[in-house]
């Protein structure tokens, strides 16, 4: 089974994300970007889901050093965010897909099924 991690500050959305993604995927749930780092330092997931908007840092931020770092580079970054964001800040965050907030289920597991390995 393919393992996602999921990033977010929001418990309702890692709620929702959980029970829609725990049928197919081995789901860890992280609730700020420093036990997402903890992880990753131990495991390596299959493909990350990420908010914007975090504590202490921003998604963006985190992205960046996910694919900048060789050893975590590879893993497929999906980021998402009720903010506006500037085409040069997803870019600069480097991640594989960028999804406005509110996002469509269906277009994040579709989105999920094609950039997991």
């Amino acid at each position: 089974m393919k393992t996602i991690a999921v990033l977010d500050d929001d418990l309702v959305v890692l709620d929702i994300l959980e029970v829609a993604l725990s049928n197919i995927y081995d789901v860890k749930l992280f609730d700020h970007p420093k036990k997402l780092s903890a992880y990753l330092a131990q495991e390596l997931p299959d493909l990350i889901v990420m908010d914007y908007l975090l504590h202490e840092t921003n998604g963006d931020l985190m992205c960046k050093l996910i694919k900048e770092n060789p050893v975590t580079q590879h893993i497929p970054v999906i980021m998402f965010s009720a903010s506006i964001l500037k085409p040069q800040v997803i870019t600069d965050a480097k991640c594989d897909v960028y999804i406005e907030k509110p996002f469509d289920l269906e277009d994040l597991e579709n989105q999920i099924a094609r950039h997991i390995n």
